[in-house]
């Protein structure tokens, strides 16, 4: 049930829900700041395997 939820709300608000859940407003991931992110969220200890 949260699945459907998640996957309705990150594709019909899709920018409000990146915004949420990262924190901070985003305009456009580009593959740098993709990479970034990426990365800090590794270093956080994220995994998304």
């Amino acid at each position: 049930m949260f699945d459907n939820i998640c996957k309705f709300l990150a594709e019909t608000f899709s920018t409000d829900f990146a915004t949420w859940l990262l924190g901070e407003p985003i305009s456009l991931l580009l593959p740098n700041k993709l990479f970034r992110l990426s990365k800090k969220l590794q270093l956080q200890g994220w995994n998304p395997q």
